[in-house]
Order: structure tokens, then sequence, then C-alpha cells
């Protein structure tokens, strides 16, 4: 006959009373945060995709770091026949904020294929949800390994990846992510980094010598 120690039974008890009460305290208690837009939403031929930051739930204390918190970056992918029909698509989710900023951004589509630069780059499948980031690209393309490591991406009507000197370029379609030669975009601009520190450290900007814009505040203007 099997012995159940009264130790192993209240234990048990226990256990279950702490799961309960933290499980509660986490669905009430919990800060839930709202997704905000991340840059500029962008039409395609069937869908409104826009990325959407949102900061992950928090259990609020007296102290709290804001810098602790975890947040999310998901793809919100809206049907243009059917705007009720909306999908997301997680990219990242870590603690470092250092996704949120300008260069955080859609980069195009490329027929049911969304490019995304966010600290990684990320291609998402419209129709399947599959995610496809650099690690793939790069595995798809071993003999550009080199070249990946300072390449810049850019999109026309397919992602295209520019080497720094310019002389290089190789354009990825979304139907094989193999990467073929491609001309250099006229608009991609690489920083002039010739251009001494002070000259960056103005309300404005320097086009010639003598012609410049300057930002005003409201007092000054």
């Amino acid at each position: 006959m099997y012995y159940r120690s009264p130790f192993a039974i209240a234990l048990v008890v226990v256990i279950l009373v702490l799961l309960t009460a933290g499980l509660a305290a986490w669905h009430f208690l919990s800060i839930k945060s709202t997704g905000l837009p991340l840059g500029p939403a962008m039409r395609l031929p069937n869908h409104i995709v826009q990325i959407i930051h949102t900061t992950e739930r928090y259990l609020p204390t007296l102290h709290r770091n804001p810098d602790k918190d975890r947040f999310r970056l998901d793809l919100l992918m809206i049907s243009i026949a059917d705007p009720t029909k909306q999908e997301t698509v997680t990219l990242l989710r870590q603690q470092q904020r250092n996704a949120l900023q300008p260069v955080t951004k859609i980069l195009g589509g490329d027929g049911d294929v969304v490019w995304v630069q966010a600290l990684d780059l990320f291609a998402v499948n419209l129709k399947t949800k599959r995610v496809t980031r650099l690690t793939d690209l790069k595995k798809l393309n071993p003999e550009l390994e080199l070249f990946f490591a300072t390449a810049k991406f850019d999109f026309e009507d397919r992602l295209i990846a520019v080497s720094p000197d310019r002389q290089q370029a190789y354009a990825f379609p979304a139907n094989s992510f193999k990467a073929t030669p491609s001309t250099v975009p006229n608009r991609i601009e690489w920083p002039n980094l010739s251009v001494d520190v002070k000259d960056w450290l103005v309300a404005g900007g320097v086009f010639t010598p003598t012609e410049w814009f300057g930002a005003l505040g409201a007092k000054d203007a």
C-alpha cells in the first residue's frame, strides 16, 4: 500500500497556493502596455504594415527601473480588403532599447515578403507568417560572408545590399533569397567621415561655406 507523507502533501498544497497567488497577482496587478507605432506604416498591394513597439507586462514597484523593462517589436499586418482582419508577427523580444531608433524601419515589400530592419534584418512572409533573418540569408549565400559584414541594406523593387565603397551590390529576390549581382542604387548615401566633429554640434547644417540652415525655438523665432 502506497503511503502518502503528510509533510509531502502539505508541501504540494503550499506550492499550489503560492503558484495560484503568483498567477493571480500577475493577472490583476501587473501593468499591461498598449503597443505604439514605431516609424511610418507602409501600404502594400494587399496589406498595410506597421512596426509596433510594446513594453511587456511588469509588476509595479516603488523603485522600478525602466531600463530593466523588456520590450517587443511586432509587425502588424492589416488586410486592405478586410481591415478587421489584423495579424501580428513578433520580430524582437529583448531588454535593450537600442532598436528604438530611426534606422529601425520597414524597408519595402517584394511580393508577399516584407523586409524590416530592426537591429537584425527580417523578411516576413505575409501569407505563411514565416520570418527569415540575416543569419538565414547568410546560410543561403555563404560566398558573401565577408560582404555581409560591412554591407548596407536598402530597397528598390527588392532588397539590395551595397558595399561601403559602392563597387558591389547584390539583390535578394523574395522567392529564393539567393543573391544576384545588381547595380548600385543612386539614393544610398554614406556618411562623410572626413567632416570635423564640431560641424555636427549645431542646430542645423551647412550646405556650402556661405549657405546654411538652422533650427530656431519658438522664443528665438
